[in-house]
């Protein structure tokens, strides 16, 4: 897959598996920081998150070697 522009924040959901073992999920590409943390609010209350989970705002480059999100 060739490289595709998202926004420059992801919201991505981290679940710890284990001490140094993380899955990381790509949920949201946001323009900027405030669109990001504002639909980490949404989703974070739409959703059950177990303790080992958490959501990140993360801010990235214009382009990403690709895009795998997750089937719904």
């Amino acid at each position: 897959m060739g490289p595709a522009q998202v926004g420059a924040w992801m919201l991505v959901l981290i679940t710890a598996e284990g001490p140094f073992d993380y899955t990381v999920v790509p949920l949201f590409d946001a323009p900027d920081a405030d669109q990001c943390h504002f639909h980490a609010y949404l989703i974070d209350a739409d959703i059950e998150r177990q303790a080992n989970q958490e959501l990140l705002c993360i801010q990235v480059s214009d382009y990403v070697a690709s895009v795998d999100w997750p089937s719904e």
